[in-house]
């Protein structure tokens, strides 16, 4: 008997459990239509329309949203605005009009204007476990092309961003004027970790010399390096004739030579080419406001680093002689108007010795920085 009842017991949980599994599977299935008519665009087309109209300047294809502003920030806190200035170089007007990654905006810019998905929940219970209504939920908006910090932000379009997807290949996202979640096929989180670093503002351009500089071509012909004790040189960029046989045996068409002490001579190449390309990818830790600049006394640096490109204005880097107390040193970028803060090593590395051009040195100590681009 004790058996028999263990059996009916057995047996009935097991039904009761396929009747809530089917209950379940129904519910889902009805989900399952009522969202399939959703599949679609998250920006509508009228409403890419608003965001930039179509006879708004640079107005052919994609283009029209090059110059559209994006604002970043947690919802119902301050947002950081990124806009065009006059010469169409994206700044940040709530820190110091620091120059943004160009590249990371259009990137976040089209992971929603092109974002496709379907709505997975309306209901606002389930918000948090996509990561939505979380203190830490950020929202993103895009702008007219006149907004401003003084006066009309004029925001044309918002969205919440909620968790990655599990597949890493899209995440969950809501409208501020609907109570839909959807899940869309594109990432909007990848191009706001451009910026590396937990405390600083997204989309800020993380290097020194910003990649807007020098326009499009980033060939510099020369470097020069002045220090506050005397020593200076010079690394200059040459063309130079090869023959068919060394161009096939991997010969480089160009050489590098060092000028220093009153004579030029061949550089060590990889040396040259590795310094040239850790200057524009220097890494700033610290954002300070232009407005200080006469507290580091950049008119007598402890060096100065000069950058001549093959066309367009140089771009003269001054590195203080005055620590911060966190040990880093101020450095002025006088081609942008950024002030910055480098770490000691990032200094060393800017404005090293000029041995480490000699044809015989044989470390690579900028390889470690480089390989982490």
């Amino acid at each position: 008997m004790t058996r028999l009842l263990l059996l009916w017991i057995v047996f009935g949980a097991a039904a009761f459990g396929l009747k809530r599994w089917d209950a379940r599977l129904e519910r889902d299935e009805t989900a399952a239509r009522a969202v399939e008519f959703r599949i679609g665009r998250l920006i509508r087309a009228d409403e890419r329309t608003r965001i930039a109209p179509d006879d708004a300047p640079l107005a052919q294809g994609p283009r029209r949203f090059d110059r559209t502003p994006v604002s970043v920030g947690r919802v119902g806190a301050p947002k950081f605005l990124y806009r065009p200035d006059a010469e169409g170089i994206f700044r940040c007007p709530n820190v110091f009009d620091t120059i943004a990654d160009a590249a990371a905006i259009d990137a976040l810019r089209k992971s929603l204007l092109e974002a496709e998905g379907l709505v997975v929940s309306r209901d606002p219970g389930e918000a948090t476990e996509y990561g939505l209504d979380l203190p830490q939920t950020v929202e993103v908006s895009l702008h007219g092309p006149d907004a401003s910090l003084d006066g009309d932000l004029d925001v044309r379009f918002t969205v919440q961003l909620g968790h990655r997807r599990a597949d890493g290949k899209g995440c969950y996202v809501r409208r501020s004027d609907d109570p839909g979640v959807w899940s869309i096929e594109s990432d909007p989180w990848g191009p706001l970790m451009s910026t590396p670093g937990a405390d600083r503002p997204p989309l800020l351009d993380p290097h020194v010399v910003p990649r807007v500089w020098p326009g499009e071509s980033r060939r510099v012909d020369r470097q020069e390096v002045w220090f506050a004790d005397g020593r200076t040189y010079a690394v200059t960029l040459h063309d130079i004739e090869i023959t068919e046989e060394e161009m096939r045996r991997g010969k480089s068409p160009y050489e590098w030579h060092l000028h220093a002490g009153g004579e030029e001579r061949v550089a060590n190449a990889t040396s040259a080419v590795m310094w040239s390309s850790f200057l524009f990818f220097a890494p700033w830790s610290l954002l300070i406001d232009p407005a200080q600049e006469a507290a580091f006394g950049f008119d007598d640096p402890w060096a100065r680093i000069v950058l001549m490109p093959a066309s367009g204005e140089p771009c003269e880097l001054r590195i203080s002689k005055r620590p911060l107390q966190s040990g880093e040193w101020p450095i002025q970028n006088r081609a942008t108007g950024g002030v910055f803060a480098i770490s000691t090593a990032v200094r060393d590395l800017m404005a090293p010795p000029f041995d480490v051009f000699d044809e015989a040195y044989e470390e690579n100590p900028w390889r470690p920085y480089l390989q982490r681009r």
